[in-house]
C-alpha cells in the first residue's frame, strides 16, 4: 500500500496545465493565427493580380488579332466592340502611334493619337471594368508593291484603367501593363 499511496501524490501533483503554459500556447496560437490570416491576404491581392493581368492580355490579343488582319493596307480600319456595346475603332495606316519607350507603350502619354487608343470594357456579371489598350505599327521593311505590302512590328499594350502606377501609394490593384508584339508580313 505504501507505492499506491506515493504513486496517486505523484499524478495529483503533475495534473493539468498551469497558467504560464496556458499563456504560452495562447501566444503561439495567436502567432500562429495572424501568419495564416497574412498568408490568405497576400493570395487573394495575387490572385486578383493574375486575373487583371489575364484579362489585359486577352485585350491586347484581340486588338493584336484585329491589327493582323486588317493590317497591310496602310490605311485600313477595323472595329472591336466591348461588352458595353461601345465600337472602337482600330486604325492600321502607318505612323502616328502611340509613343513608345524603351519599346514599351507610354501609358503616361495623357492624349495618345485618335487610332490608336481605346477604353475596352470587359463585363462580368454586373461589373464593368475598363482596360486603357494602345498599340502601334511599324513599318520594318516595305514591300515591292507599294503602301501597304511590307513586315510590320505591332505592338499591342492594355493595362487596367485609374489604377495608378508604380509611384502611387496605393499598390492594392496595381499590376504592370501587357505588352505584345507581333511581326506581320503581308503578302505581295
Amino acid at each position: 500500500m505504501q507505492i499506491g499511496t506515493l504513486n496517486r501524490r505523484t499524478r495529483l501533483g503533475q495534473a493539468g496545465f498551469s497558467m504560464i503554459e496556458l499563456l504560452l500556447a495562447g501566444v503561439i496560437l495567436v502567432v500562429g493565427m495572424l501568419g495564416i490570416m497574412v498568408l490568405i491576404t497576400t493570395a487573394i491581392a495575387t490572385n486578383s493580380r493574375s486575373k487583371i493581368d489575364s484579362t489585359a492580355t486577352m485585350v491586347a490579343q484581340a486588338v493584336l488579332d484585329q491589327l493582323k488582319a486588317t493590317a497591310g493596307t496602310g490605311t485600313g480600319t477595323a472595329t472591336l466592340i466591348d461588352c458595353a456595346n461601345n465600337s472602337n475603332t482600330i486604325d492600321t495606316s502607318n505612323g502616328g502611334a502611340a509613343l513608345l519607350d524603351n519599346g514599351d507603350i507610354d501609358f503616361s502619354e495623357a492624349s495618345p493619337p485618335a487610332g490608336f487608343h481605346m477604353d475596352y470594357r470587359v463585363c462580368v456579371g454586373n461589373v464593368q471594368t475598363t482596360y486603357d489598350v494602345r498599340w502601334r505599327l511599324d513599318v520594318l521593311t516595305a514591300g515591292p508593291g507599294g503602301a501597304g505590302q511590307g513586315t510590320y512590328l505591332v505592338t499591342v499594350g492594355a493595362h487596367l484603367k485609374n489604377t495608378g502606377t508604380a509611384t502611387t501609394t496605393n499598390l492594392a490593384l496595381f499590376a504592370l501593363p501587357v505588352t505584345l508584339r507581333a511581326l506581320i508580313q503581308t503578302p505581295v
